[in-house]
């Protein structure tokens, strides 16, 4: 699969995150009901390989989000995403195999209002990340191919963020955050390469509709 088609599933996937809004008259102030929002960024991966050494290398991540007061002040957000990018591996001439994996993150906010309408928070929560297309050397003669990667990896988020309020029921978001995978990327070790464990950070920024009546 292109990357270019990538791009397109991701953009199908905003705008249906978008339909599904209606409003029903609400606060709007973003700390309790539902939101949903649609954000993209940079994605500044420096995986962990062993047998090789790999140098840092920028990608990006689109996706939707899906947010559930629960508690006060606590959230609960859903927040698929695709993250384009993949290691670059300094070894020999270089090599910098393209990834794209579609990763889940299930995480737990805690919100901090000010200003009304306007909120810092702090999340964390587990992230499963799922392999969907793998293209390019990993190594010399050796091309990385789907078949490489596991099904899934077991990761784990936390960052911080905040939203503002910029007319009625709408907010810009941005949030960082570190992700760690405790698993192994690879089914068997593959150019050199021994282990791979994920490690990144995420800048993204996007757009939030707190969904009235909720």
């Amino acid at each position: 699969m292109k990357i270019l088609n990538s791009w397109m599933i991701a953009s199908m996937m905003a705008g249906l995150a978008l339909n599904e809004a209606r409003a029903h008259g609400s606060d709007g102030n973003g700390m309790e009901g539902k939101a949903i929002a649609i954000f993209a960024g940079p994605v500044n991966n420096f995986p962990e390989l062993k047998g090789v050494d790999v140098k840092t290398r920028v990608g990006t991540a689109i996706g939707v989000l899906a947010e559930w007061g629960v508690h006060g002040n606590y959230g609960l957000a859903l927040e698929p995403m695709l993250n384009f990018g993949g290691p670059s591996v300094t070894n020999g001439a270089g090599y910098e195999p393209d990834l794209m994996v579609l990763e889940i993150p299930i995480l737990l906010r805690r919100n901090f209002l000010f200003r009304e309408h306007n909120r810092l928070f702090v999340f964390a929560g587990p992230n499963l990340s799922f392999p969907l297309s793998a293209e390019g050397d990993i190594a010399a003669n050796t091309a990385l191919k789907k078949d490489n990667l596991k099904a899934f990896e077991f990761l784990m988020d936390v960052g911080l963020g905040g939203t503002v309020r910029i007319v009625e029921y709408w907010h810009l978001m941005g949030n960082v955050r570190y992700t760690h995978g405790f698993t192994d990327v690879l089914e068997d070790p593959i150019g050199g390469v021994d282990e791979w464990k994920s490690r990144n950070v995420k800048f993204l920024f996007g757009i939030m509709h707190h969904i009235p009546g909720t």
